[in-house]
């Protein structure tokens, strides 16, 4: 089993307020793998079929897709940040979940891309359609506004922080990207598709998504700390604050 994330979901040189993420990420995975594969009182065979009933049931963590709902922040920033990293704990978690199922499939997909269309395919989609302006700026915020080049990196701005410029530019680098037109995870599964590798990589990418959306809350909260430090005197600017761990800056809560 591969870590939760791609080698490059996470950027070389987190900075230090970011390594927090990455140990959620790992713990998750760590977690899930001892729960299912260290059952040394199961035979090989048996774990097989173990995996294979779990792997044919994708219906757990799309429900949990379905029916997540993000938590109403408060003017409380330090417990928001609270709330969000349980809540970010529990996503890793389906995603790790998901990865055993994923892995499964995996060998039996011949390289086939996948049915369905991903949360990054949706994104590119959405940079086109303002490029060819058939949608705003403030639409595309609304839609993949908490979307980062570098999603679990604490200090890199979410796109709804972007200028004008910025967002042009990045919607040009999308614009020669073809996209195959492909129904999404839940049209896929209204329509009784069966393909358990495509599903489980759009679950994949969803999960993924909701992870970004509570990393980009995280980074709003963080900030406002960043505020309150400035005000402090313990930092100069609200950067600074990505050079402090997660665990340092608890105690400047105190």
């Amino acid at each position: 089993m591969s870590n939760p994330f791609e080698s490059s979901e996470f950027i070389a040189d987190p900075s230090k307020l970011s390594l927090f993420i990455k140990d959620i990420a790992v713990k998750a995975e760590k977690k899930q793998v001892v729960k299912f594969y260290s059952q040394r009182f199961l035979k090989r065979k048996i774990k097989k079929i173990s995996l294979s009933m779990q792997a044919q049931n994708y219906i757990p963590i799309y429900s949990y897709i379905l029916n997540f709902k993000k938590h109403k922040l408060t003017n409380k920033a330090w417990e928001n940040i609270e709330t969000l990293v349980l809540k970010l704990e529990e996503v890793f978690e389906k995603i790790s979940l998901n990865n055993i199922s994923l892995s499964y499939w995996l060998n039996f997909n011949k390289n086939k891309p996948s049915e369905i269309l991903t949360k990054d395919e949706q994104r590119i989609n959405f940079l086109i359609n303002f490029h060819k302006r058939r949608i705003s700026a403030q639409d595309l915020k609304k839609t993949i506004g908490t979307f980062a080049l570098n999603p679990f990196e604490l200090s890199n701005p979410r796109l709804k922080e972007y200028s004008q410029s910025q967002i042009k530019i990045l919607a040009q680098n999308a614009v020669d990207l073809k996209i195959p037109a492909k129904p999404t995870l839940r049209e896929y599964i209204n329509k009784h598709g069966k393909d358990r590798f495509s599903i489980y990589s759009a679950m994949r990418e969803e999960l993924k998504w909701l992870a970004m959306e509570i990393t980009a809350d995280l980074r709003i909260n963080f900030l406002k700390i960043a505020k309150i430090l400035i005000r402090r005197k313990i930092i100069e600017k609200q950067s600074d604050i990505f050079k402090f761990s997660f665990d340092e800056i608890k105690k400047f809560n105190k």
